[in-house]
């Protein structure tokens, strides 16, 4: 399975053992799971399924570019953008959602540096997007 840049770029670049993606948005077979803003009209664990959805189509994209025997060795830094409509203030919360599904998939270890971002608009309405430099071994 691949993950398909929404662009003119590559979605993992590579410098030795520290790879950098592209932002990685909630898309299932190339579609977003949902659009629009990230706001408090739901409960903040109703997001968890745009973060989890994010973390598989990393994983896929790990898959796609790790060479035999590599492996995740730590997530050095995360750039959570959250699209907010006005007075919504709980990005740090949204961001411990993408967080909690890192753990969930390669273990507590792995979580490095993190920041989060309310932003007026994403890419194609994406409500959350992430970008990730990662180290392997």
């Amino acid at each position: 399975m691949l993950v398909n840049p929404q662009g003119v770029y590559s979605i993992v670049s590579r410098n030795d053992n520290v790879l950098y993606t592209a932002g990685i948005t909630p898309r299932k077979d190339g579609k977003l799971i949902e659009e629009g803003k990230i706001n408090d009209t739901r409960e903040i664990t109703s997001y968890q399924i745009l973060a989890d959805q994010i973390i598989d189509n990393l994983e896929v994209a790990l898959n796609n570019t790790l060479e035999d025997r590599e492996q995740v060795d730590r997530i050095l830094d995360m750039m959570v953008f959250v699209s907010i409509d006005p007075g919504f203030y709980k990005i740090s919360r949204v961001a411990d959602l993408v967080s909690n599904a890192i753990i969930r998939k390669w273990g507590e270890g792995v979580i490095g540096a993190r920041t989060a971002v309310g932003v007026y608009g994403l890419p194609s309405n994406a409500p959350l997007e992430v970008k990730f430099t990662i180290k392997v071994k």
